[in-house]
């Protein structure tokens, strides 16, 4: 993210980076959330125009529809990164704003094969994922 992000930047300084977070009290997360101190030393805070918190179940759902809908085999932070693409896109439209969203899907889905969540009949269970790293 960072490193894309300043990339784009040097094109068009008008470039937004926002980073998708785990929900800090999601029991699905993988990550550990800066809000609980822990700040990874690839992130500069400075550079970041913003924050997206996403509930393990949405990453989940849009990781599944990535499959289905696009045939895209993504792991779940893919899954939680789209699902930021969309709440920018959704706010953009209802400020009447344009302009292109780059969301970069940095894991696959081969890592998730055994979980079942690419199956035809996968729901999100809480009691089935907890403890479970995911993203």
């Amino acid at each position: 993210l960072m490193g894309v992000g300043q990339a784009l930047r040097e094109h068009n300084s008008n470039v937004e980076i926002v980073a998708t977070a785990p929900h800090p009290d999601d029991k699905v997360q993988g990550l550990r959330s800066i809000e609980h101190g822990f700040i990874p030393p690839i992130l500069d805070l400075d550079k970041l125009d913003g924050r997206i918190l996403v509930e393990g179940e949405e990453a989940f759902y849009w990781t599944r529809r990535l499959l289905t809908d696009a045939g895209y085999f993504v792991g779940v932070s893919s899954g939680a990164t789209f699902a930021t693409a969309r709440k920018i896109a959704q706010k953009w439209s209802r400020e009447g704003r344009e302009g292109k969203i780059v969301a970069m899907f940095a894991d696959g889905g081969w890592k998730y094969l055994s979980t079942g969540i690419y199956g035809e009949d996968f729901k999100f269970k809480q009691s089935e994922i907890e403890g479970k790293t995911w993203w």
